[in-house]
């Protein structure tokens, strides 16, 4: 998994399960988060879309997402009922 998808991940609340090799969901999804890429910026599509990957893996979803300069912003993230 690239860097970036993992900063984008660990900043929405989710935890690597290093032992079991996959990302654990947060209790509570916070609204909005927004990520400085940097010089990442070169993999920001491929990042969001491993991103996309595991939010689908565990039946969550996000509105929107926004590229602004050297930030990611993905806007509400939420658990699947």
């Amino acid at each position: 998994m690239l860097f970036l998808a993992e900063k984008i991940l660990a900043a929405a609340g989710f935890r690597r399960d290093q032992n079991q090799d996959t990302w654990v969901v947060p209790v509570v999804l916070r609204p909005v988060v927004t990520v400085d890429c940097g010089e990442l910026g070169d993999c920001l599509m491929d990042a969001l879309l491993q991103v996309h990957d595991v939010l689908d893996a565990w039946g969550c979803t996000y509105n929107n997402f926004a590229i602004r300069g050297g930030c990611l912003s993905i806007v509400g993230l939420m658990k699947a009922q």
